[in-house]
């Protein structure tokens, strides 16, 4: 969890500091294969016996991780500049997926945060 947090940081400084693209995406590049390998973690432990418990809110807390994920990437190869700034509405779009990683990752590494997540929000 350190290291995504850590990445994530990174971005946002990035962000934050007005990085051109080509920076922007080298972070995104380092966040998500680490992000993938949570999601392939969570999944392989929700299907050890035991812990059927956690299988309906982590389904959903690795949907929502996923569908971050994916919107990152896409957002990392959009028609931007391939090495110039990025506009104020992509900086803002990205630092605003960021944080949702950070909040998704959060719940798949505390697992009593996830179900009590689950149950606040829909429960």
């Amino acid at each position: 969890m350190v290291g995504i947090v850590e990445s994530i940081q990174l971005l946002l400084t990035s962000i934050r500091a007005g990085d051109d693209m080509q920076t922007l995406r080298k972070h995104v590049d380092h966040i998500t294969p680490v992000v993938w390998k949570v999601l392939q973690s969570t999944e392989s432990s929700m299907q050890q016996p035991g812990n059927e418990s956690l299988r309906e809110p982590g389904d959903w807390i690795v949907a929502n991780l996923s569908k971050c994920l994916q919107s990152m990437g896409d957002m990392s190869n959009e028609g931007e500049p391939i090495d110039g700034p990025a506009d104020k509405e992509f900086k803002a779009r990205l630092a605003s997926l960021a944080f949702d990683l950070v909040r998704e990752a959060k719940v798949c590494f505390f697992p009593s945060l996830a179900i009590f997540h689950f149950h606040f929000a829909w429960g």
